[in-house]
């Protein structure tokens, strides 16, 4: 069903970024940056402590011009930031619309209308949600931006049976239904509303006039089953009769923490996964996460409807580890587990960490360190760098690693070759034995 309407200038946009929140933490860092993005960082929480002074001067006739040449040098620097595809972050793209918005009043306070109309245009053209900082504004400033959004914003209305829907103007999200007078650029574009569980549907050539509201509305066809698996801890892949079908993340909506099963109270979850396009019948779900123990069960769809949540916690998956030196004492050595250090001191003391099971191989920080082994350093003076790296079973359990200084594993070496050769072998080498 599709209906139409007038909007008011009223409609609700963009939340402006808090720039008093900005200046805070401008004032509590560090004055010296320990990197360049740090030096980044300090520039443009300075540029957003000094853009309202700036928004000041954009309405005083003696300071506007002064204000322009400012405003130009804060959005050069950030047009230098640019990534390949032309974007900012969002604090910084927050940052550049407000201050074009603030050259757009400079603009106007000069009297350059045409200027202070492209500033605003591009802005919207930006952002068509954008909402004019109230602050220092003047009423020409209002009557001129809103003349343009006039000129470039419609507003969208998108209600579905049942609600929940993800509403997509051409590819791009736009929130959930019950959408209500969301701004969007004019024209004409592909409208599409999508639900888990539920056959999408699309408005492909949707008219949308500049200043008008444009509803729509539909009754979602019901064609499959849906779970939703929510994960302690989130990073869980999840899979459906062995193939992937996602990663859980985020974190546990409010509403959904009554649902949490009491043995499950002081865990952390993760926000819902939710599994679409599964068939009627049985499914396995499988979920793992490094470091933990694999979760399975099995999922029986008897119709096509929601099905409640289901809370899996993967218990953590660990292994032990005991290191002893041959002889006792004589080395100093580190073993590492994500970047964890635990350290062997002299005098025949045991190192036992525990470690998390499984294999595992990433790059640490610190290139003198072997990652998931033993680096002994040289003591005695002399002596050889003896690495050992070390696996262990992903199901737990224990493993011993007994080190020696390099000469004496060669010695050992020796032995054990020697105890291996039969004995009229080893009696012929004695210098001893009988010819």
């Amino acid at each position: 069903m599709i209906a139409r309407g007038s909007a008011s200038s009223s409609a609700p946009g963009r939340r402006a970024l808090g720039l008093a929140l900005g200046v805070f933490f401008f004032l509590a860092a560090p004055a010296s940056a320990a990197s360049p993005a740090r030096g980044q960082e300090g520039e443009t929480l300075r540029i957003a402590a000094r853009l309202p002074e700036l928004r000041a001067f954009s309405a005083l006739p003696d300071r506007a011009a002064s204000a322009l040449l400012a405003l130009a040098e804060v959005l050069a620097a950030f047009d230098e930031r640019r990534d390949a595809a032309g974007e900012l972050p969002a604090m910084e793209a927050e940052l550049y619309l407000r201050a074009l918005e603030y050259r757009a009043r400079a603009h106007l306070t000069r009297g350059e209308v045409g200027e202070a109309a492209e500033d605003f245009r591009a802005v919207l053209l930006a952002d068509p949600g954008w909402r004019p900082d109230v602050a220092d504004i003047t009423p020409a400033a209002v009557d001129l931006f809103e003349a343009e959004r006039g000129e470039l914003v419609a507003y969208l209305t998108v209600e579905t049976d049942p609600p929940g829907g993800t509403v997509f103007l051409e590819e791009e999200p736009l929130g959930q239904t019950p959408l209500v007078a969301r701004p969007v650029f004019a024209g004409t574009h592909a409208v599409r509303v999508e639900r888990p569980g539920y056959a999408a549907v699309v408005e492909r050539a949707a008219d949308l006039f500049p200043g008008e509201v444009l509803a729509l509305s539909w009754e979602l066809e019901r064609v499959g089953p849906v779970l939703s698996v929510i994960t302690a801890p989130a990073g869980v892949t999840v899979r459906v009769d062995g193939r992937v079908v996602g990663l859980t993340g985020g974190a546990l909506p409010e509403d959904l923490r009554p649902a949490v099963p009491p043995r499950f109270a002081d865990e952390v979850f993760s926000a819902p996964l939710m599994l679409s396009g599964l068939t009627l019948g049985e499914h396995d779900i499988t979920l793992e996460a490094p470091c933990r123990r694999p979760s399975r069960f099995v999922f029986h769809a008897d119709e096509p409807r929601d099905y409640l949540p289901r809370f899996v916690r993967l218990r953590p998956s660990t292994g032990g580890l005991r290191i002893e030196s041959e002889p006792s004492g004589g080395f100093r050595g580190e073993a590492v587990e994500d970047g964890a250090v635990g350290r062997r001191r002299p005098g025949g003391e045991e190192l036992h960490r525990s470690l998390a099971g499984g294999r595992r191989r990433q790059p640490h920080p610190d290139p003198g360190l072997d990652f998931r082994g033993l680096r002994l350093p040289r003591q005695p003076p002399g002596e050889e760098e003896l690495l050992a790296p070390f696996e262990h079973p992903a199901n737990g359990g224990e493993r011993l690693r007994t080190l020696r200084p390099a000469a004496v594993e060669r010695r050992h070496r020796t032995e054990r070759a020697a105890d291996r050769r039969p004995a009229a072998a080893r009696d012929g080498n004695r210098p001893d034995a009988a010819p």
